[in-house]
């Protein structure tokens, strides 16, 4: 934020800004003051003027996940879940790293091994997390990161479609399952929206397919005309 101060006949300008050295400069009239600390002032924006890494000395990677999940995670329909994640990034060394030592090697740090752990698709999910929580952090929290450092890294490969008929003994297995539950089919479409919010799902009587918005191939989980019968949704003698 700028300040101007008239000093006998000259105007003193002075900009303050988080994680970036106080400038100060004067002139003849307030005018050009102004314009002046409004050009510094996007240059701050544009990330064009060096950051002054000691105030970031003090702020971590986990100071943010922190805040994102104490502010921002409590707004979202899957909070739940998104909390669950932040806990696993905090146990993590990454929450560990002082934003002035955070880099895109971090991220990749954290993604390999990660990785060993975890479906690419889970990282991806991840990632996209950090990603906004990074953007944030730049636009809206005052953070004076030059860059988004999860930009800067190569994405896994999402995972692979399956397509497979259910093996020995997991019909049976399949249908135990089916029978604790009140309403199987939509207890399993809410647990498929919560796991693939980016997925739309269409229910047929003898298909579920899901349809993945970032995979070229569709996905088909066929019930049985034995499950069907099961749960009242078809007749299985007359197939």
């Amino acid at each position: 934020m700028a300040t101007f101060t008239k000093r006998g006949n000259r105007w003193k300008a002075q900009i303050r800004r988080t994680g970036y050295p106080s400038l100060t400069k004067t002139f003849a009239f307030k005018a050009e003051a102004e314009a002046w600390a409004r050009e510094k002032e996007r240059a701050i924006d544009r990330a064009e003027l060096p950051i002054n890494h000691r105030d970031l000395k003090g702020t971590t990677v986990g100071d943010l996940l922190s805040r994102y999940r104490d502010t921002i995670t409590p707004t979202k329909r899957a909070k739940e879940t998104e909390g669950y994640m932040i806990k696993t990034m905090l146990a993590h060394e990454l929450a560990l790293v002082p934003l002035s030592k955070l880099s895109p090697a971090s991220i990749a740090r954290y993604r390999d091994d990660r990785l060993k752990a975890v479906t690419p698709s889970t990282i991806l999910r991840e990632l996209v997390l950090l990603s906004h929580l990074f953007n944030l952090a730049i636009r809206e929290w005052d953070i004076p990161l030059s860059a988004n450092p999860v930009s800067q890294i190569t994405k896994p490969a999402p995972n692979k479609a399956r397509d497979r008929r259910l093996e020995m003994g997991e019909l049976e297995s399949l249908m135990e399952g089916l029978a604790q539950c009140r309403n199987p089919l939509k207890r399993a479409l809410r647990r498929a929206e919560a796991r693939h919010r980016r997925e739309m799902t269409t229910l047929q009587v003898e298909c579920f397919e899901v349809y993945q918005a970032r995979v070229a191939a569709d996905r088909a989980a066929w019930l049985s005309y034995l499950a069907l019968d099961a749960e009242g949704l078809g007749d299985a003698t007359a197939h």
